[in-house]
């Protein structure tokens, strides 16, 4: 099974919750990955982090999981993360299982993320 090793996330993020080079670590003083718990207080940006992370699995999902909030007025989209000039990144880090496939080893995973124009049209989201 992979496992996670760090996540970084740079210039990205909702207006109430912005990450600024930021990189968790999940490994211990071994370097291998170990089980953590992100622990902020209300409004510290754990839904967003989250949100950004899972959104490099499916960059092209319209469904993002920030719009599943219950309120329709405070509804989010990808989209409300970037800012028009900003290269937003989210990487990942990944551990592989050993088994000498194609596979095995250290992967990253992750997207870049802009405007094009440098112009952010929230409800143009192909421009993004």
């Amino acid at each position: 099974m992979a496992r996670l090793l760090r996540l970084h996330l740079s210039c990205v993020g909702h207006k109430d919750a912005r990450f600024f080079p930021l990189t968790l670590d999940f490994r211990n003083r071994h370097g291998d990955p170990t089980e953590c718990v992100v622990w902020l207080m209300n409004g510290g940006g754990k839904s967003s982090m989250m949100n950004l992370f899972y959104s490099t699995f499916l960059p092209e999902s319209r469904e993002f999981l920030g719009s599943k909030i219950e309120s329709k007025s405070d509804k989010r989209k990808l989209t409300d993360y970037v800012k028009a000039n900003d290269l937003a990144v989210v990487l990942s880090e990944w551990q592989m299982p050993s088994g000498g496939n194609l596979f095995s080893g250290t992967r990253i995973v992750g997207q870049v993320l802009a405007w094009k124009g440098g112009a952010a049209t929230p409800d143009d989201e192909s421009r993004l």
